[in-house]
C-alpha cells in the first residue's frame, strides 16, 4: 500500500513545468496506474475512464473538471493536488454520501451482460430483461428487480458503471424512492438537470428528483452515481399531489426503427405523439374503472384539433419559460416530459425530466430569436398553450414566478456542487442574461409562433409516394388500434399508402366477414368497425394487415 502511495506522489510532482496538457495527462496516468494495479488485463479506453471514475476522484466527469480559469498551469496544478489529496484523505467539505449495495446472482448478471452485448450490436437498448437482485442500504436488505436502462450507449457502453433501473418489491422505499434509476452523473447532465428540476419545483411545477450515493455492485465500486426517481405515487406524494395518472405521449419504436434501417417513410406515424399515450403503473391503475375512464378521455382528447382544455395553461406556460431561460428544450420534448392528471382540476400538468446545459440566447439583426436546439414551437401541445387567451393574460404573473425561482439558481448549483467538490463552479450568468432577453423580446419569443400545427402535420403530395417492396417489408407496424368496451374498434393507418385489413383475431377466430381497404391517413380520423366483442379486451385481439404482400400483426 505504501509503495502505491509513493508512486502516486511521484506521478503528480514530476511533470509540473510548462504545459498544462502534460499536467492533465499526469492525472489520467495517475488514476490509470491505480486501475492497472487492480486490473492486469486489457481494457478499452472507455472502460479505463469508467474505472477511473469508479475510484471517486472527486469530479463528476471530465467535461465538468476544468473551467475557463483553470486552463493554465496554476489552475491545472490545483486540480491535480485536489484530486490526489481527496483520493488519499477524502474531501472534508463534501456533502454526506450514503452507500448502496446491489447484489446480483451470477446467472442474472450474465443476462445483463447479454442484454448489453445485444444493445452494443444494435446501437440501441431494446426490451432488456428484468432480473432479481438484492439491495442493501442503511443496514437493511430489500428484494428488487432490475434491468439495464437507457436507450443509447452512454448508459451501457462500459463494463462498469452501467445505468440500471431498479424496482423495490412490497412497496418498499430507499431515499423515499420505490422505483428509481442509477446513472453516471454525466448521463444526467450533472449538475444542470438536477438544478433545473429543483428550480421547476420551486415554482410549483412537478419534476423528477435526484440524489447521489456510493454504489457497489457485487462488491465492486461504481463510484458516486446519480439516483433519479421514476414516475410513481411516491414521487407525487412527496410533491403534495394526490395519486393519479402519469402519462407520456409517444414511445421509442421510431428510434428502434431508425437504428436498424436507412430510411423512414415520409409521413410515417410510428410513435406518433398524438396517438400514443403511455400510462405509468398501468397494471395497477387500469384495474380501476375510474382511472380507465380518465385514461380514455385523455387519449380521445389528444387527437382533437382543439385540445387546450386538456392542459393546465399556467403550469405548461412556466415549463416553457423555464426551458426558454435555459435556451435548451430537451426537457420538454415528448420523449422526456411526462404529464400528471390532476383529479381535482381535471387537467394535465407537466412533469419535466432530463435537462441539459444552458446556452446563451442570440438575437439577430431583426431582433428575432430562434432556439439553439429542438425548437418546441412545432409541437401541437405548445401551440395549443400559445393560442389561449390565458397564456397572454397570465404571462407576467407566470414569468415573475419563474424569475423568482431562478433567483435561487446559484444556491441550487452550490448544493449539487458539494457532491463533487473538484468540479468547476457553474456560472449562472447566461441564464440571468437569457431571462432579460426573454423579457425584452417576449413578442418574438412566444407570440410570433402561433400556427395551426395540426394542419402542418397532414401529409403533403411529396409525402404520398409508394414504398418499394423492400421498404414495405421492413416496416414494424402499419396501424395503431384502440378497442372500446362497447365493441368499437378504431384503426389509424400510420402510412400515406392504403393497406388491407385482413383479420381481427380473438384467439383463433376471425371476427371479420370480409377484408377492408384502409386508405392512407388524411388527418386523425380513424377507420371504425363494430365487432361482437364487448367489455375489456386488453391484448386479447390481434389485428392483421397487409401492404404489398407483407403482413403485420398488431395487438389492441
Amino acid at each position: 500500500m505504501m509503495e502505491v502511495k509513493k508512486t502516486r506522489i511521484m506521478l503528480v510532482y514530476k511533470p509540473v513545468k510548462k504545459n498544462f496538457r502534460l499536467i492533465l495527462l499526469t492525472v489520467l496516468i495517475l488514476l490509470a496506474a491505480i486501475v492497472f494495479e487492480r486490473h492486469r488485463f486489457s481494457y478499452s479506453l472507455v472502460d479505463i475512464r469508467a474505472e477511473i471514475m469508479a475510484l471517486d476522484p472527486g469530479f463528476s466527469s471530465g467535461r465538468n473538471l476544468l473551467g475557463d480559469n483553470d486552463r493554465n498551469v496554476t489552475g491545472i496544478m490545483k486540480k491535480v493536488l485536489s484530486i490526489c489529496k481527496g483520493y488519499l484523505v477524502g474531501f472534508p467539505n463534501r456533502a454526506p454520501l450514503q452507500r448502496l449495495d446491489i447484489d446480483i446472482g451470477f446467472m442474472e448478471y450474465q443476462q445483463l451482460l447479454q442484454d448489453r452485448e445485444r444493445a452494443l450490436a444494435k446501437g440501441i437498448l431494446i426490451e432488456p430483461t428484468k432480473v432479481k437482485a438484492k439491495i442493501r442500504f442503511n443496514n437493511q436488505t430489500y428484494k428488487a428487480k432490475l434491468r439495464l436502462k437507457g436507450d443509447y450507449k452512454e448508459h451501457w457502453m462500459t463494463k462498469k458503471r452501467l445505468s440500471l433501473k431498479i424496482h423495490l418489491k412490497k412497496n418498499k422505499t430507499i431515499l423515499g424512492f420505490n422505483e428509481f434509476s442509477i446513472h453516471k452523473p454525466i448521463a444526467r447532465q450533472h449538475p444542470y438537470d438536477a438544478t433545473f428540476q429543483s428550480l421547476v419545483r420551486r415554482a410549483g411545477n412537478l419534476s423528477s428528483q435526484h440524489n447521489y450515493v456510493r454504489v457497489f455492485v457485487n462488491g465492486e465500486s461504481y463510484g458516486v452515481m446519480d439516483v433519479e426517481e421514476h414516475m410513481t405515487k411516491e414521487l407525487l406524494e412527496k410533491q403534495r399531489k394526490k395519486n393519479s395518472l402519469i402519462v407520456k405521449f409517444s414511445n421509442e419504436e421510431i428510434w428502434e426503427f431508425r437504428r436498424e434501417n436507412d430510411f423512414v417513410p415520409k409521413g410515417y406515424r410510428l410513435s406518433d405523439n398524438l396517438l400514443n399515450v403511455k400510462l405509468y403503473e398501468k397494471n395497477k391503475l387500469l384495474e380501476s374503472t375510474k382511472y380507465r375512464k380518465q385514461f380514455t378521455y385523455i387519449a380521445q382528447e389528444r387527437i382533437k384539433r382543439y385540445q387546450s382544455h386538456l392542459y393546465d395553461i399556467d403550469k405548461y406556460s412556466k415549463a416553457l419559460m423555464f426551458a426558454a431561460s435555459w435556451n435548451y428544450f430537451h426537457t420538454i420534448v415528448h420523449s422526456n416530459w411526462r404529464h400528471y392528471w390532476n383529479p381535482y382540476t381535471l387537467q394535465l400538468e407537466p412533469l419535466t425530466t432530463d435537462q441539459g446545459e444552458f446556452v446563451p440566447i442570440r438575437i439577430d439583426n431583426q431582433g428575432k430569436w430562434q432556439p439553439e436546439w429542438n425548437s418546441p414551437f412545432n409541437m401541437v401541445l405548445i401551440q395549443e398553450i400559445l393560442h389561449t387567451s390565458t397564456f397572454k393574460k397570465n404571462f407576467q404573473k407566470n414569468f415573475e414566478e419563474v424569475k423568482d425561482a431562478i433567483s435561487h439558481i446559484e444556491e441550487d448549483f452550490n448544493f449539487y456542487h458539494r457532491f463533487f467538490p473538484v468540479d468547476k463552479k457553474v456560472d449562472a450568468k447566461i441564464v440571468f442574461d437569457n431571462i432579460k432577453k426573454i423579457d425584452k423580446y417576449r413578442e418574438y419569443f412566444f407570440l410570433q409562433h402561433k400556427k395551426d400545427v395540426l394542419s402542418l402535420l397532414e401529409p403533403t403530395f411529396e409525402d404520398k409516394k409508394n414504398l418499394s417492396d423492400e421498404e414495405a417489408e421492413a416496416l414494424p407496424a402499419h396501424i395503431y388500434a384502440r378497442h372500446y368496451d362497447n365493441g368499437t374498434i378504431e384503426i389509424y393507418n400510420l402510412l400515406t399508402e392504403s393497406i388491407i385489413l385482413k383479420k381481427i383475431l380473438f384467439g383463433e377466430k376471425n371476427l371479420l366477414e370480409k377484408e377492408y381497404v384502409i386508405p392512407g391517413y388524411t388527418g386523425y380520423k380513424p377507420f371504425t368497425l363494430q365487432i361482437n366483442k364487448t367489455g375489456l379486451q386488453d391484448n386479447n385481439l390481434i389485428i392483421e394487415t397487409e401492404l404489398k404482400g407483407h403482413t403485420k400483426t398488431h395487438p389492441n
